[in-house]
C-alpha cells in the first residue's frame, strides 16, 4: 500500500496530466481577463509572447480584448500578428464578439481589417445574427456593407429577420428590410415573421412588414394564418389590421 508521501507527488502527476494548461502559463490572456492592460501591453512587445494563444475556452486575446471593447488592446493585437479570425471553442469570433456586446467602432474596425462575416458559431449564427438577436441595427448595416449574406439561415433555420421579429427589434427589423430581408421567409414550421409578431401582438412591428408586401394569408405547416396566430395572441388590434390588409 502506497504511503501518504508517495500518494501526494503521484497525485499532482495525475492532476497535471489531466489538465495539460497547469505545464504552462498564459500571461497574456491573464492580464487581459484582469484588466491589466498596462501589463498586457508590455507582454506583447516580447518575441516569447504568442497572441494567437488559447485558454481551455479557445478563446484568444483578440477576443478577450474584444469583449472588454478595449480598442487600443484590439488594434495592438492586430499590429503584433493576432489573427483576426480565430475562433473560441463554440465558434465565437471577434467579430460575433464585438456584436454580441453592441462595440459598433470594434465591429467596424475588425472589418476594415478582413475579418470575415461569413463565419459561423457552432449554432450556425453568423455576425449578422448575433448582432440581429442582440439589437445592434448599426452593426447589421456594416455587416451587410461588407457583404453579409441576408438570407443566411442558422441551424434552426432562423434568418436574421426572423430572429430580430422574434425578440421585438424594430430598428433591426426595419433595416433587414429596407436591405432587401424576405419578408415572406419561412422557419422549419412554415411560420413567417409576421406570424411570430402576431402572436406577440407586436402591431407597430407587423405594420413594418405588411409595407414590405408580407403575405398575410400564407399559413404554416399545421395550417394556421398570422390571423389566427393574432387570435391566438388575444390582439384585436393585430387581427384588425391583418383584417384591413385582406387576411381571411
Amino acid at each position: 500500500m502506497l504511503s501518504h508521501r508517495l500518494l501526494i507527488p503521484l497525485l499532482g502527476l495525475v492532476l497535471v496530466a489531466l489538465s495539460p494548461s497547469l505545464l504552462y502559463s498564459q500571461p497574456l490572456l491573464d492580464a487581459l481577463k484582469q484588466g491589466d492592460r498596462k501589463k498586457a501591453l508590455a507582454l506583447i512587445t516580447k518575441k516569447k509572447t504568442d497572441v494567437n494563444e488559447r485558454d481551455a475556452e479557445g478563446l484568444t486575446p483578440l477576443i478577450v480584448a474584444t469583449v472588454a471593447g478595449d480598442s487600443v488592446m484590439v488594434v495592438r493585437l492586430l499590429e503584433k500578428g493576432a489573427k483576426v479570425d480565430m475562433q473560441s471553442s463554440n465558434g465565437m469570433s471577434a467579430l460575433m464578439a464585438a456584436c454580441y456586446h453592441k462595440h459598433e467602432t470594434l465591429v467596424g474596425f475588425l472589418l476594415e481589417k478582413g475579418a470575415s462575416v461569413h463565419l459561423r458559431d457552432n449554432a450556425g449564427r453568423t455576425a449578422l445574427h448575433v448582432a440581429s438577436y442582440h439589437e445592434n441595427a448599426n452593426s447589421v448595416s456594416l455587416l451587410l456593407d461588407a457583404g453579409s449574406e441576408i438570407e443566411a439561415t442558422d441551424f434552426k433555420g432562423n434568418t436574421a429577420l426572423l430572429i430580430a421579429c422574434a425578440n421585438r427589434h424594430l430598428n433591426v427589423q426595419a433595416e433587414l428590410l429596407n436591405r432587401g430581408a424576405n419578408a415572406n421567409y419561412r422557419d422549419p414550421q412554415g411560420r413567417t415573421a409576421l406570424m411570430l409578431l402576431a402572436v406577440k401582438g407586436e402591431d407597430e412591428m407587423m405594420r413594418v412588414l405588411l409595407q414590405f408586401k408580407a403575405d398575410v394569408n400564407v399559413r404554416d405547416f399545421t395550417g394556421k394564418s398570422a390571423l389566427a396566430y393574432a387570435n391566438d395572441g388575444r390582439c384585436k388590434l393585430c387581427v384588425e389590421l391583418l383584417e384591413r390588409a385582406g387576411a381571411q
